[in-house]
């Protein structure tokens, strides 16, 4: 459910259809689909092949409506969204099987749902919705969105699910946390994710205290329900003054814990534009991408852009999806980014993919445009765009486009022929790289459903399925669907993914002058690290030479990467890495952002003969935007090996040292994990402490803790699991450093056992 919004412009250009209902008479579904079991075809395996559903779809009971979907690791797909009338809904996931039924073992009947009316802090609201649903390593299901009270927005929901379907107590006590609730807010909720730190990240728009003015906003709740004070303004961030009107529709998990956004705000005129940026784990905003913001005012022909999907690579890199056009139209448009927020110009044309303005649909009544893309996935090799497709009449069909992610054109081996005529008088070319799906109707009446939307899209857990979540329904009416509502569920037969995918553009090349690293050798044997001057780095996993591939990391040892203290003199970065001695010779890409500017560099470790650890100094000429500044953000990266898995580590660079002490350290007898160390008394904040383990089935897992500073001592005592408790782990410390009081961060890693 999705409240009305108070810009008529915005609100007409929401309207994201995605279903084409034949025309009376019409009996079969549109030529030119895939063959069934190629790429883009439907999977035939999956919902009711019984009329009017077609194979490979599934519809939910009458009056509902999906916005989010997600793949648990075992193939189910748990589908969110709400039942009942817009203005009063009440917030359900459900949980279907691989054959696409519903699952009899969660909820009632395979449906879970909210509470039906609200106590407490959410006192007063009338209904609930669900704009995104995730699921945590141990089977617990999240779902976000929105309260309603009295068919206006009331607040911000987060609501945890145990595996079966109930209500999860553990969570803000009654499984329903809230944030920003009361009609003078008038938050809505539309996407969520987990973070590293298992904290319920959900994002949305609020109004500014008692203002009409509505912002992009974005709450944290940590993993008992309660909001995390630690995150922006006791936890929750809204960046005012981005525009005249804003709002996040969709949220990713970036590497190192930071959170990317996407949504949309409004110009001087109300003209919404497109917009992406990202925020540090404590809810600030990160200048090292796109200088604070991405904002995409026109696109081609187009007056007004909004961002509706996002998604990040393992290496930071990110694709946000969306709309673009004009009051008559829009069309579906796709941003490839670096690292850094700046599009990268090999995806289509300098960055940016849009469909054509004479499109494929034009018929001799005139072009209905595209109404835009709704949905994202980001494979490896391929990016999947989903939404709406009109034809002329106002019939909608739903489409699916595979996109390559190297270079933004469509892929060949996906999708329908060129040229299928879908009914008399209703002609269209589908052309590769394109699948088109026609679901017969949202009733049990064939063909009764001419309007819909594809809200959602997510990858089966072998990568090879594709499957899509929406609403079919008579008619719309901004975002709302009326008339014979029903969710849908569709699976498709995806691309097959290279073994090897192909090679990722790093970050932006630095500014002129290049950095030109000169590190200075720490005390330890062996010679002189050498970067690479000016080197764009590319994080992640590796094999050394490019020929074999490692093994699993759970069977690999920590890579121990820490920072032993940092600063910056004389126009250069000085900083101290350490690591395992098993790590020697790996090269380390380092990005810091400052002046919203990011400089790459390329280190190697020592390569010695100690049997422990091994640690140098290195120091790195800065361009000149950056030599000024004293304080800034260091990304420090090394791949998986032969012999040490991936690490990363990512600090504020200072003049203060944070003097980082880790004292008692032990796993005791009753399974608890025990530490505690010191700080400089001006540290601010918290400590955060993570353990790495593999369980039984060798899978690495890991656990994230926090420990807040009290006049510079810090401690922690948690329950391990019972596999964490007898394994042991790798645990690394980490103080990210304090702004006002420049403060600089400083991590350490130890190895723990029982």
């Amino acid at each position: 459910m999705h409240p009305p919004r108070r810009n008529v412009v915005i609100a007409a250009l929401a309207a994201l259809g995605t279903v084409l209902v034949a025309p009376a008479g019409a009996t079969a579904a549109p030529p030119g689909t895939p063959a069934p079991g190629t790429p883009g075809a439907l999977d035939g395996s999956f919902g009711n092949a019984a009329s009017p559903v077609a194979a490979g779809l599934v519809l939910g009971g009458s009056e509902t409506s999906y916005a989010a979907v997600v793949v648990q690791p075992d193939g189910k797909v748990l589908a969110a969204g709400y039942e009942g009338s817009p203005m009063a809904g009440r917030l359900i996931v459900a949980r279907y099987t691989v054959a696409g039924q519903l699952d009899p073992t969660f909820g009632t009947a395979g449906i879970a749902r909210g509470p039906a009316t609200f106590a407490g802090p959410e006192a007063g609201s009338t209904g609930s919705y669900a704009g995104g649903v995730a699921v945590q390593t141990d089977g617990r299901v999240v779902v976000a969105g929105g309260l309603v009270r009295s068919g206006g927005p009331n607040g911000l929901v987060a609501m945890r699910f145990t595996p079966a379907g109930t209500l999860d107590p553990t969570f803000s006590v009654d499984g329903v946390a809230s944030a920003l609730v009361g009609p003078s807010r008038a938050a809505l909720g539309r996407a969520v994710l987990i973070d590293a730190q298992n904290r319920v990240i959900v994002a949305g728009a609020a109004t500014e205290g008692n203002t009409e003015t509505q912002w992009g906003t974005v709450a944290a709740f940590r993993a008992d329900g309660v909001l995390d004070g630690g995150f922006g303004s006791g936890g929750v961030v809204q960046r005012v003054g981005l525009g005249t009107y804003g709002e996040i529709t969709a949220l990713a998990a970036a590497p190192g814990g930071d959170i990317v956004t996407a949504g949309q705000v409004s110009g001087t005129f109300g003209d919404p534009q497109a917009i992406a940026y990202r925020l540090n784990a404590d809810g600030s905003p990160d200048a090292g991408f796109a200088g604070g913001q991405f904002i995409r005012q026109f696109a081609r022909n187009a007056a007004i852009s909004r961002f509706t999907s996002v998604a990040v690579s393992a290496t930071g890199e990110v694709v946000a999806a969306g709309t673009a056009g004009n009051l008559s139209g829009a069309d579906a448009f796709a941003v490839r980014f670096d690292g850094a927020g700046q599009p990268i110009s090999s995806f289509g044309s300098a960055g940016v993919y849009q469909e054509p303005v004479t499109d494929q649909f034009a018929t001799s009544a005139g072009r209905n445009p595209l109404p835009g893309a709704a949905a994202i996935l980001a494979r490896p090799s391929t990016v999947y765009l989903a939404g709406p497709v009109e034809a002329s009449g106002g019939y909608r069909l739903l489409f699916l486009t595979a996109l390559s992610r190297a270079n933004g054109t469509r892929v060949s081996g996906f999708g329908a022929p060129v040229g299928a005529q879908y009914s008399s008088g209703l002609s269209f070319a589908a052309p590769f790289g394109t699948t088109y799906t026609f679901i017969h109707g949202a009733s049990d009446s064939p063909y009764s459903g001419p309007m819909g939307q594809t809200l959602a899209l997510a990858s089966t857990p072998d990568g090879t399925g594709l499957v899509a979540a929406g609403v079919v329904a008579g008619s719309l009416s901004g975002r709302n669907p009326t008339g014979n509502v029903r969710g849908f569920v569709a699976r498709y037969q995806g691309l097959v993914e290279p073994a090897v995918p192909a090679p990722t553009p790093g970050p932006t090349p630095a500014p002129t002058p290049a950095p030109t690293p000169g590190p200075t050798p720490g005390p330890g044997p062996g010679p002189t690290p050498s970067p690479t001057p000016g080197a764009t780095p590319t994080p992640g996993p590796s094999a050394p030479g490019g020929t074999t591939p490692p093994p699993p990391a759970s069977l690999l040892a920590p890579t121990k990467l820490s920072v032993l203290g940092s600063g910056i003199e004389e126009g250069r970065i000085r900083i101290r890495i350490r690591a395992t001695s098993l790590a020697r010779g790996t090269s380390l890409a380092l990005r810091y952002r400052s002046a919203g500017v990011t400089t790459p560099y390329t280190v190697r470790l020592p390569d010695t003969t100690s049997n422990k650890e091994i640690a140098a100094t290195y120091r790195l000429r800065l361009p000149a935007a950056q030599r000024r500044g004293t304080t800034g953000i260091i990304d420090i990266a090394s791949p998986t090996t032969t012999a040490v898995r991936a690490d990363s580590v990512r600090l504020r660079i200072a003049r203060n040292p944070a003097g980082l002490v880790r004292k008692r350290t032990e796993i005791t007898a009753d399974g608890s994990l025990v530490v505690s160390g010191r700080v400089t008394d001006r540290a601010v904040g918290i400590v955060r402490l993570r353990m790495e383990y593999a369980d039984a089935s060798r899978q690495l897992r890991s656990l994230d803790f926090r420990a807040r500073i009290t006049d510079g001592e810090w401690a922690l005592s948690e329950r391990l699991p019972e596999e964490a408790r007898i394994a042991g782990g790798q645990l690394s410390i980490q103080y990210t450093g304090h702004l006002p009081t420049r403060t600089r961060g400083e991590q350490t890693a130890k190895q723990v056992r029982p």
